[in-house]
């Protein structure tokens, strides 16, 4: 008798079912991409400025000349209060192994000014003096979707759920 009454209560759980599951909708991926166009009027000094940094030699760092020519950049742009240096160029100089070096960069600073959002005349403004003289088309397309809708492909334990659902539901 105990033993019937096991193998009936292990049937039950078997057979039952804790919650019921119901899907009323379907999900599908949106990619969308929200974009805001800020341009400015950049005012460039008409004098090419320079500044230099030298480093000594110390065995417990490594320099990098990348980095020294940032940094060497970094100070110039601080010094004048600018934004961005135009044509910069470096002169790396090493003194040898034990001796450290110097790193010369010159330029021409701007600065930024009259940040706006973008208008049709600025995007054809850009398209034009792109450096190629040319309109690769148009840059602002106010016609254009927000998203793009893409149908998703469920994954494989999903489609297996749904093959088991089509075998009960006929």
């Amino acid at each position: 008798m105990r033993f019937f009454l096991t193998i009936a209560t292990i049937a039950l759980l078997a057979l039952s079912s804790c919650s019921t599951i119901s899907h009323t909708s379907e999900q599908l991926y949106v990619e969308s991409k929200v974009v805001s166009v800020t341009v400015a009027d950049m005012n460039v000094q008409p004098q090419r400025v320079e500044h230099t940094t030298s480093w000594k030699w110390n065995p417990f760092r490594v320099v990098s000349v990348s980095g020294e020519k940032d940094k060497a950049t970094g100070e110039l742009l601080k010094e004048l209060k600018a934004d961005v240096l135009v044509e910069p160029q470096y002169i790396v100089k090493r003194r040898g192994i034990f001796r450290g070096g110097s790193v010369t960069v010159s330029g021409y600073p701007a600065t930024y000014h009259n940040f706006r959002p973008m208008t049709e005349q600025d995007a054809t403004t850009i398209a034009t003096l792109d450096g190629r003289l040319n309109c690769g088309g148009a840059v602002i397309n106010t016609s254009a979707p927000i998203g793009v809708f893409k149908e998703s492909k469920p994954g494989f334990f999903k489609r297996m759920v749904f093959k088991v659902k089509g075998l009960f539901s006929h």
